[in-house]
């Protein structure tokens, strides 16, 4: 299981200060540990909270985590096509911290000795679970409803390119980590399409 790092610290801020319903709808992809879902649903009570992940481990770290509160956590790969279509335009916030580093990057050793591989390793450029990400986003979020996804430090412009490309986002936005560095990328899911 990946191991939470300062960096997402960002992301969980820009999410808890967007104004969503009351009874918003939000999805954490790659949940891993479920740091994000918990966090959000101790800011968000009354909101419905679903995690996913495709690491039977990971979930079980969540489940510990998530105990008494709100969160659903559910096994699944993001990568399956069709995947929940229960979800399809009824999300107002996808959430995600996917495996996002470039395979041939050379990482920490902390991340090297201690976090699985297929949870930091995103394919040659980082971007493939990024685009499953996206492209779930643009299916499960309702009209105006927000995506923020997590990218390595050298993606940010493939991650722009990519919603962009989609044609279903508007207000694409990247964002930085709390040490300056890109980071992650916002946007909202258009009205139409």
């Amino acid at each position: 299981m990946f191991i939470p790092r300062p960096e997402t610290e960002a992301l969980l801020e820009w999410a808890t200060a967007q104004p969503l319903p009351q009874r918003a709808v939000i999805v954490d992809l790659c949940t891993g540990s479920g740091a994000l879902a918990v966090a959000l649903a101790r800011h968000r009570p009354a909101a419905r909270i679903i995690g996913l992940d495709d690491s039977e481990a990971a979930l079980e770290y969540a489940r510990r985590n998530a105990e008494g509160s709100n969160v659903e956590l559910i096994r699944a790969d993001v990568t399956t096509l069709g995947l929940r279509p229960d979800l399809d335009r009824r999300v107002d916030l996808v959430i995600a911290n996917p495996p996002y580093v470039p395979d041939n990057a050379t990482v920490e050793p902390e991340v090297a000795q201690h976090d699985p591989r297929h949870a930091v390793f995103g394919g040659p450029d980082g971007m493939a679970v990024i685009a499953h990400v996206v492209r779930l986003a643009g299916r499960w979020l309702r009209p105006g409803g927000l995506l923020a996804v997590e990218h390595d430090d050298t993606t940010s412009g493939l991650t722009v390119e990519f919603i962009s490309s989609t044609g279903l986002f508007e207000t694409i936005v990247a964002r930085k980590d709390l040490a300056g560095r890109p980071r992650f990328v916002t946007a909202g899911r258009r009205e139409t399409s």
